[in-house]
């Protein structure tokens, strides 16, 4: 089977740590490989004469990087989004946004539990987790959500962390089946993608 191609334009804030930015991206690049789409990483200003495959632009917001250890973070009540995509007429748009800001005070309570020298890589792999649930809305152009794993519509902060998290078989097939049609289909079908925070 040959793999479909997702080249990845990344808008990040100056402030966000590279090692959580590195391990974001290793992470999603297994993620995506386990359904056969392969990930290309471009810097937002980057110039490519042609493409390849489906281009998505992700924008990172807020601060991306881990709080720090001795930095108490409150679990709010109420959160925005963790992850979307832009949609228009109810059509979803290859333009993804992470909520770092969000994403800090959602897991920070629990990444007191890890080391100093961990908490970047776990909070970079946390990020990807969002960023896969959002292409995978982007690639397979549906709305509907897998009962567990990364499609799930509200993922929990452990989720997140933990050290397994894919996604379902399901939206494996669904992404496979993407593989098979190529990008074209990015604008058959209608739909959006907005991940909220779980229990």
């Amino acid at each position: 089977m040959r793999s479909a191609l997702v080249e990845v334009y990344l808008k990040a804030a100056e402030r966000s740590s590279s090692a959580a930015l590195d391990e974001m991206k290793v992470e999603v690049v297994s993620l995506m490989e386990t359904a056969g789409v392969g990930v290309e990483w471009r810097k937002s200003n980057e110039e490519t004469p042609v493409s390849r495959g489906d281009l998505v632009v992700v924008t990172l917001r807020g601060t991306c990087q881990a709080p720090p250890r001795n930095l108490p973070i409150q679990r709010l009540k109420s959160l925005p989004p963790l992850a979307a995509s832009s949609v228009v007429d109810g059509r979803i748009l290859p333009f993804v946004s992470v909520n770092c800001n969000a994403l800090s005070h959602f897991v920070g309570p629990l990444l007191s539990n890890h080391s100093s020298g961990q908490r970047d890589f776990v909070y970079g792999r946390a990020m990807a987790r969002l960023l896969a649930h959002e292409l995978y809305h982007v690639l397979v152009q549906t709305r509907d959500h897998t009962e567990t794993g990364i499609a799930e519509s509200k993922v929990s902060s452990g989720e997140l962390l933990a050290e397994h998290f894919g996604f379902e078989e399901i939206a494996l097939n669904r992404l496979a089946w993407r593989t098979m049609i190529g990008p074209s289909a990015m604008s058959v079908r209608q739909s959006y993608g907005m991940l909220r925070q779980g229990k």
